[in-house]
């Protein structure tokens, strides 16, 4: 064999090498991810927040794109503003990337206070809705789009969210939401809503959350918007139901009837949820079901008025749901069971 030969064997031989090892590094490098770097717009890639983060507009989350969230991170909001998940979000659960949350060293989304200058309205004063609040619009949309199986909450805290309005059945039917489930399945524990003016969680258009270890409470808002803590349309009538489990729930206890202005802690439409280990105290009303169907069991319900209501069951292919009550201690001072 000549010389030639064998140099070119061996440039051929040290040119694959290199261009395996090119490529195992090429396989290996780790994904880049920004820090604290959109405070209003839209994320594309994987973007982390950790310890503080301030926004100062809106936060889309677009489709394929993840936001992780760290133990610990405050993250500051401006009043009417949002956060939209069409990808994915990963907030103190360690199984999809997260440092994990606790009780210590929960994720907090505060939102500011809003503008007082008389005569202004803010931006739910459009068409169908005409809210001229100026902290209309905050909270947390999550979209039928999201990855499930990238998108996990844990031990988060919503303070101050007035809540977005969504039109449920698009024919002008607006309910609010200070963590909106559209269509959107995935476990939210421990999560803790403070000062929310209309409702903590809305979830519909088959939407079918888990959510577990909860506190909740009854809006706050003193024109007419408040509504119940949590409030489903169409949820958890497919494979899976909506859960909601070892949960809290407190509200004001106003005078019974109409004219109380009193909200149920839970209203449940066209739903099929499971209820268990719930204690409703401090509060006019309970759960008040209207074609739904599904479960209360083993929980507390102690009210001023009427601890659970039913108006028909849940109706699926001709078939009549049923609404299991099992276990409970049910305690209506004025109303009834």
């Amino acid at each position: 064999m000549s010389l030639n030969v064998q140099k070119s064997k061996s440039i051929g031989l040290v040119s694959i090498f290199l261009m395996s090892l090119f490529l195992a590094m090429v396989t290996t490098a780790p994904v880049v991810s920004a820090v604290n770097e959109t405070s209003s717009g839209t994320i594309t890639g994987t973007e982390t927040w950790t310890g503080v983060m301030n926004l100062d507009g809106d936060v889309l989350v677009a489709g394929g794109a993840k936001l992780i969230i760290n133990a610990g991170t405050t993250i500051n909001i401006p009043a009417n503003k949002s956060i939209q998940i069409q990808g994915s979000i990963c907030a103190g659960d360690s199984a999809c990337g997260s440092s994990q949350a606790s009780t210590g060293s929960p994720i907090r989304f505060i939102w500011g206070a809003a503008s007082t200058a008389p005569n202004q309205t803010g931006s739910c004063y459009v068409t169908g809705v005409y809210n001229p609040d100026m902290a209309c619009g905050s909270g947390i949309y999550l979209a039928s789009t999201i990855d499930q199986s990238l998108t996990r909450m844990n031990h988060v805290t919503l303070d101050g969210a007035y809540g977005i309005p969504v039109d449920i059945d698009g024919q002008g039917t607006i309910k609010y939401g200070a963590m909106v489930f559209d269509g959107a399945s995935l476990s939210v524990t421990n999560p803790t809503f403070k000062d929310t003016n209309t409702t903590n969680v809305l979830a519909f258009n088959g939407a079918s959350p888990t959510l577990d270890g909860g506190t909740f409470a009854v809006g706050i808002d003193t024109q007419g918007y408040h509504g119940a803590a949590i409030q489903a349309y169409g949820a958890g009538a497919g494979l899976v139901v909506m859960q909601i489990l070892n949960s809290a729930f407190t509200g004001e206890e106003t005078d019974c009837g109409s004219q109380g202005g009193g909200r149920s802690a839970v209203y449940l439409e066209d739903s099929f949820v499971r209820m268990d280990t719930l204690s409703i105290t401090e509060n006019s009303y309970g759960a008040f079901l209207r074609s739904s169907s599904g479960y209360l069991t083993n929980s507390t319900v102690t009210t001023k008025c009427n601890a659970i209501d039913t108006n028909s069951h849940l109706v699926t292919n001709g078939q009549t749901q049923t609404f299991v009550i099992s276990d409970n201690t049910i305690t209506p001072t004025d109303g009834a069971g």
